[in-house]
Order: structure tokens, then sequence, then C-alpha cells
């Protein structure tokens, strides 16, 4: 009813499939396969209506969130959506949250090619982290996800975004995430 409230950040769940298998997760993430990520087709479809959108309010300043699970884990369906959309005449700005573990160097230099921005998933110091994020066999993530945050600072220059989640069991340590961030 309100013409001057619009949507213009959309989020795009790309796939439930992740490389961490997160104690707090709201995904099932033990029934991986293929099926879990979108198609491009749907990709298709979905960028059509958001061209569509976009002509009929006038206004193609949008945010693309690709979403999942790891969204790194469909990287060329990121970058398949800026092209879609591209194809349409809108530049969308594209963001992405990531546990950072799948960025190497020549990914970095591809989503810096691609503007696609990124932030980081750490939730504090490693002792907190790690009692969160994990991998399947229980292990801690926290030094590499550091190891990717410093990395990608060096190859790019900029400083990085970061995302914490905070939980029943690490709001208790909030002043030390705040202050280790």
């Amino acid at each position: 009813e309100n013409d001057e409230i619009r949507p213009m950040f959309f989020m795009i769940d790309l796939t439930s499939r992740c490389n961490m298998s997160c104690k707090y997760c709201l995904r099932n993430i033990q029934n991986r396969s293929d099926e879990e990520s979108i198609t491009y087709e749907m990709i298709s479809k979905i960028c059509e209506y958001i061209a569509s959108y976009c002509n009929e309010i006038g206004d193609d300043r949008i945010t693309i969130q690709p979403w999942g699970g790891e969204p790194l884990l469909e990287k060329d369906k990121i970058f398949f959506i800026k092209k879609e959309l591209k194809r349409y005449g809108i530049n969308p700005a594209i963001t992405i949250e990531t546990n950072g573990l799948l960025l190497s160097d020549d990914l970095i230099k591809e989503l810096k090619e691609n503007e696609v921005s990124i932030s980081i998933s750490i939730d504090g110091n490693e002792q907190v982290h790690d009692s969160q994020r994990v991998f399947a066999n229980g292990i801690g993530t926290h030094y590499l996800v550091k190891e990717k945050i410093q990395n990608f600072q060096e190859k790019t220059g900029e400083n990085v975004s970061t995302i914490s989640t905070i939980t029943r069991n690490s709001i208790e340590h909030i002043e030390e995430i705040v202050s280790y961030l």
C-alpha cells in the first residue's frame, strides 16, 4: 500500500551444503547431496523476476545476497547471478557471508574482479569460536578462519567485515568477543 517502501535486498538461497558443522546450525547438513543446491534454471527465473520488479518500480539499486550453507561452495552460481542480472541491464551489489575457509588467492581475486563483497563469520577468540564453529570431526576452525582473514587483508589491502553469531552458549562472552574483534 505504501509506494515508498520497496524491497531492495534479495537473498537467494543457493545451497544447504556446508564444509563445516557448526553446533548451532539451523540446517540439516548431515544428508548432503547435489539436490540441496539451487539449479541454474531456478536462478534464471529468480533473476528474471528481479529484473521485472526493478523495471516495474523504476529502480535497479538492489543488493543480492547469495546464501547457504556455505555460498562459496556454489561460487559459479554467484557469478552467474551477476551475469544474468547484467543481461537485463541491472548491476546489483552482491554481498555474501562466508565461513571463509574456501578463500584461496585465486578466489579472492575473482571475487574482487566481479565486485562481490564478503563478510567472514568468526565468533570471537579461539575458545568461543571453536566451541561453536567446527568441522564434522569436531575440530575447531578458528585458526583457519583467522588465517583466511589475514590473507584476504594482505591480498586486497582492505579490512574484512565480520559476522559473529551470539548464542545462549556464547552470550556470557560478549564483551570478550567484541574486544577480540
